[in-house]
């Protein structure tokens, strides 16, 4: 398949939010999307409709040609602009995601205005090298926000991730390498070029941001890099099947997570088979919390896989062994109904204050979204201090924790 002729779809095929993964293992391809996309895609828009509201309705004048923006919606609050179905988490990290990227705006360019879920297109120009015009030629994607800094020749770009956490083993680098690639293509289009880019990964699963300093010229050979190792394998005939591919190139990592061959690929089978043959006991401690994540992601994939198949109504049962698995009902977990009764009756009981608090988990982040959605069901334009004041007093500071995080 030739990769400058693809098709304009919804998502491209070597898109930037593929390259993260596919720059450790250029066999990766994404598993269909479940729950967690969906929470995702809803907590985003939340994003969206809270960058907008917090700045002028619309971009500048001199918005850029090959970027396309939802236009803004004029007199709606956030809230109406939520998905069906958005619950309160999803808000909570939504509003907490579209106020930090605020704030670093702020930070870094005061003033400067967001542009949100923009959908930028690869300019083919003559300001870049061969190879790199070849491996970007068609190529797109969606920007969650970014803006400029035309006097320090800076572009910023933030992603907002509903549930990563800045401490796994992950990195999202090659991601903003390739908006900042796809960005500024459009504006060497235009005679305007930046130098550098800082890129920042907004984690809502820890309320944590990563940021990224790089040149544009390290952006465009690293992408293109990536794109190229990714095509090789995919559509060059190197190899005769995606199987053997994947037999010699798979990497496994983290991103096994994430991958619709976790359950089959050879590279996972590799790290199974040194557990199964006990030579995992024997390799030093830092192979064998390597193997950890790789291990994870085949158990999830085979319970999947059990799950999936037993759902179409089909068997999972071996004759020779005389395993077998079926579907059985059990009692899902209770969901609490009655916070404030609960509190009241154990404390009654005798159960002291802060054993009942310490037993309840709940997050600043999350109390703070519940009240701003309070104060816009109701029309009411509280202040942030306000609602600080009604929950801070009943939380403590909490403190360091140290945590394992792989270097290499």
């Amino acid at each position: 398949m030739n990769s400058n002729t693809i098709v304009e779809e919804a998502h491209c095929l070597i898109g930037p939010s593929s390259l993260p993964a596919r720059s450790v293992c250029p066999c990766h391809d994404s598993a269909p999307g479940g729950s967690d996309a969906q929470s995702g895609t809803r907590s985003h828009k939340v994003v969206e409709a809270n960058l907008r509201n917090s700045q002028p309705m619309t971009p500048p004048v001199e918005d850029l040609i090959g970027v396309m923006e939802t236009p803004a919606d004029c007199g709606v609050s956030p809230s109406d602009s939520y998905m069906e179905n958005t619950t309160e988490d999803e808000i909570a990290r939504g509003v907490w995601g579209a106020k930090t990227i605020k704030s670093l705006q702020e930070e870094t360019s005061p003033g400067a205005f967001i542009h949100t879920e923009s959908r930028v297109k690869f300019v083919d120009n003559n300001g870049l090298t061969d190879n790199v015009r070849d491996a970007l030629r068609g190529k797109f994607g969606t920007v969650d926000a970014y803006w400029e800094d035309a006097a320090a020749e800076t572009l910023y770009i933030a992603d907002y991730k509903t549930y990563a956490t800045t401490n796994e083993d992950k990195s999202y680098l090659p991601q903003g390498m390739a908006y900042a690639a796809l960005l500024n293509s459009v504006f060497m289009g235009r005679n305007r070029e930046f130098k550098r880019a800082v890129f920042f990964v907004v984690a809502a699963g820890d309320r944590t941001v990563q940021r990224f300093t790089f040149s544009m010229d390290c952006a465009y050979e690293r992408t293109a890099d990536v794109i190229r190792r990714v095509e090789a394998l995919k559509y060059s005939n190197v190899f005769p099947t995606e199987e053997e591919a994947r037999a010699h190139c798979g990497k496994p990592s983290a991103w096994c997570k994430t991958c619709a061959y976790s359950a089959t690929c050879p590279a996972i089978s590799r790290a199974v088979q040194v557990v199964s043959g006990g030579g995992i006991l024997t390799r030093p401690l830092a192979v064998r919390m390597a193997l950890v994540p790789v291990l994870e992601s085949f158990v999830k994939g085979v319970k999947a896989e059990v799950r999936a198949t037993l759902d179409k109504g089909e068997r999972v049962f071996d004759s020779e062994s005389g395993i077998e698995y079926v579907l059985a009902e059990r009692r899902g977990k209770s969901k609490l109904a009655d916070l404030r009764g609960l509190a009241e009756s154990v404390i009654i009981y005798g159960v002291k204050p802060e054993e009942f608090a310490a037993a309840v988990s709940i997050s600043k982040t999350a109390v703070e979204g519940l009240l701003k959605a309070c104060d816009e069901r109701v029309g009411r334009k509280g202040k942030k201090a306000d609602r600080e004041a009604v929950y801070a007093r009943y939380f403590n500071d909490p403190p360091l924790e140290k945590y394992v995080k792989r270097l290499s």
